[in-house]
C-alpha cells in the first residue's frame, strides 16, 4: 500500500472508485478453466478437448479472436442448459471451489477498499454464472461477460461482447461517470490495458498470493 494513499484522499475531493479485474489478479489461476475443470466429468472433458482442439489452436496463433473461441467452448458444454442447471452450477462452483483460489492479499485489499468507503467493482471475462454468487457474498459490484438466455435455455451465445481490453472500459463507463472518480485499477495482462490507462492510480500484478 502506498504511502501517500492517505494524503491524496485528505487532498482529492473526488469519490474513489477501485477496479479489479479478477482472473490472476485476485484469484491465483483462471477461474475459466478452473469452472470446466470442476463442473464437467472427465469423459466429457476430454471429448471435448478433443473437439474444441481446432478452436484451441486458432486461437493461439491468432485466427480465431478470444470472444470467439470462447463463445465456442462454452456452446459446446453449455448449450441447451435451462437457466436454473446454468445457475446452479455456478452457484456451487462459486460456494465450494472459487474461494480456494482467491488469493489472501487481494481479498484484503478489497477489505481495506470497502472499509475507505471506495465503490468496489470487479471487471471480468468470465461469466456472471460463477462470479454473481461470489460478488453478491462480498457486497462487490460486477461488471462481466454474460451468456445468452432465451426462453429459459442457455443459447451457447455470448450476450454482448466479451468484456475484454476496451470493452472493459467502455461498459464501465455505462455504469459510472469516471470523470467524477479517483480511480484505482487492479490488473495482469493485455486485456486490462485500457482499464490501467484510466486509473490515477494502477496497480500490474500486484498480488503475490
Amino acid at each position: 500500500m502506498k504511502n501517500n494513499e492517505s494524503s491524496q484522499k485528505k487532498s482529492n475531493p473526488r469519490k474513489c472508485i477501485a477496479l479489479f479485474d479478477f482472473d490472476h489478479t485476485i484469484t491465483r489461476k483462471d477461474s475459466f478453466l478452473d469452472f470446466l475443470l470442476s463442473t464437467i466429468n472427465l469423459p466429457r472433458l476430454i471429448l471435448g478437448s478433443l473437439i474444441q482442439l481446432p478452436v484451441l489452436l486458432a486461437f493461439l496463433f491468432k485466427i480465431m479472436s478470444n470472444e470467439k473461441a470462447k463463445e465456442k467452448v462454452l456452446s459446446f458444454y453449455f448449450k441447451g442448459m435451462t437457466k436454473e442447471q446454468f445457475a446452479g452450477i455456478g452457484d456451487n462452483y462459486s460456494k465450494n471451489r472459487l474461494p480456494a483460489i482467491i488469493m489472501k492479499d487481494a481479498l484484503e485489499r478489497i477489505e481495506w477498499h470497502k472499509k475507505q468507503n471506495h465503490q468496489v467493482v470487479i471487471i471480468s471475462a468470465s461469466l456472471r454464472c460463477w462470479l454473481g454468487g461470489w460478488c453478491k457474498e462480498h457486497k462487490i459490484d460486477l461488471i462481466c461477460t454474460e451468456m445468452e438466455i432465451q426462453d429459459g435455455i442457455v443459447t451457447g451465445k455470448l450476450k454482448g461482447k466479451n468484456c475484454y481490453g476496451p470493452e472493459k472500459v467502455r461498459r464501465i463507463r455505462e455504469h459510472y461517470d469516471l470523470d467524477s472518480y479517483y480511480i484505482y485499477a487492479y490488473g495482469d495482462s493485455r486485456g486490462d490495458k485500457e482499464m490501467l490507462d484510466s486509473a490515477d492510480e494502477k496497480f500490474y500484478r500486484h498480488f503475490k498470493g
